[in-house]
C-alpha cells in the first residue's frame, strides 16, 4: 500500500521502512515478466488509496488476502465484541 501504511508494518531490522525497496523489486519483476502481485490488505487503507497505489505500480493483476488472526489476537480493525463468541460445549 501507500508508503505511510507500508512503512508502519514492513520495516528492516534497523527500523527503516522498506517501501522504496519493495517498489523497486516489483518494477524489477514487471521488467522480467511478473504477471501479478499477492498482498495482505491493511484494513486501515481506504479502497481508493489502495487502488491508486496499485495503478501507480503498473501491476496488471492484483490479489488481496485478509489479515490472519484468531480469537486471542484478532487482525487490526476487528473487535472481539463484534464477532461470534458462542462456545460449543
Amino acid at each position: 500500500g501507500p508508503q505511510k501504511y507500508h512503512d508502519e508494518y514492513r520495516v528492516f531490522h534497523n527500523g527503516k521502512g522498506s517501501y522504496h525497496e519493495v517498489r523497486e523489486a516489483i518494477q524489477l519483476g514487471i521488467d522480467n515478466g511478473l504477471h501479478g502481485v499477492l498482498s495482505v490488505v491493511n484494513l486501515k487503507i481506504s479502497p481508493h488509496e489502495l487502488y491508486d497505489e496499485i495503478k501507480g505500480l503498473n501491476v496488471n493483476s492484483f490479489n488481496i488476502l485478509l489479515p490472519d488472526g484468531h480469537f486471542d489476537k484478532l487482525p487490526d480493525g476487528l473487535e472481539k465484541d463484534k464477532i461470534n463468541t458462542y462456545q460449543y460445549t
